[in-house]
């Protein structure tokens, strides 16, 4: 039978354990339609192709960055 100071740490490394799968877990990305002219978004893509950052991960850091303002 565990005793006492036993139990409690298993209960706080079990509390550990949920912590760190619970920040490790990211949201599932929602998949959107978005209507763009043919040039804009192929301008686009070239320059983040000039950057080597995929141009949807820009989108994404342009939306974060419009939000954080």
């Amino acid at each position: 039978m565990p005793t006492e100071k036993e139990i409690k740490e298993r209960l706080h490394f079990l509390e550990n354990c949920r912590k760190i799968n619970t920040v490790k877990k990211k949201s599932k990305s929602k998949l959107i339609t978005l209507k763009i002219e043919p040039e804009l978004l192929k301008a686009f893509k070239y320059k983040c192709e000039q950057q080597n950052i995929g141009y949807t991960t820009m989108i994404k850091k342009l939306i974060r960055a419009f939000l954080d303002s």
